[in-house]
């Protein structure tokens, strides 16, 4: 699917979950494009082929596996859905870490 960005966007975009697995967009054909604003004037944007999925492999997989995730040529194995409680419990985890200012 190809989307537009305002910044260059990221190759990789690993984003870790409290449950242990990441939300993954990966992103080829990363090219500076010219679009019209709405005031009529000419502007720099970004525009990539990108692929999102959940995983609960590494950052270390993700971008050695890169081309061939992208392509879907390996299936990513489905994440176990967590129960409503678990959410909450892990939201309020990382709440109070933040508070507290993060593991000692």
């Amino acid at each position: 699917m190809k989307v537009e960005f305002t910044n260059k966007p990221l190759a990789i975009m690993y984003m870790k979950l409290p449950d242990g697995g990441a939300d993954v967009w990966l992103r080829k054909n990363i090219e500076q494009i010219s679009v019209e604003n709405p005031m009529g004037e000419p502007s720099e944007m970004y525009q990539a082929d990108e692929v999102y999925f959940r995983t609960n492999e590494s950052e270390e997989y993700v971008s050695e596996h890169f081309e061939d995730l992208f392509e879907g040529n390996i299936p990513v194995p489905p994440i176990p859905e967590i129960t409503l409680e678990e959410r909450v419990a892990a939201t309020e985890a990382a709440i109070l870490e933040f508070i507290m200012g993060g593991a000692e």
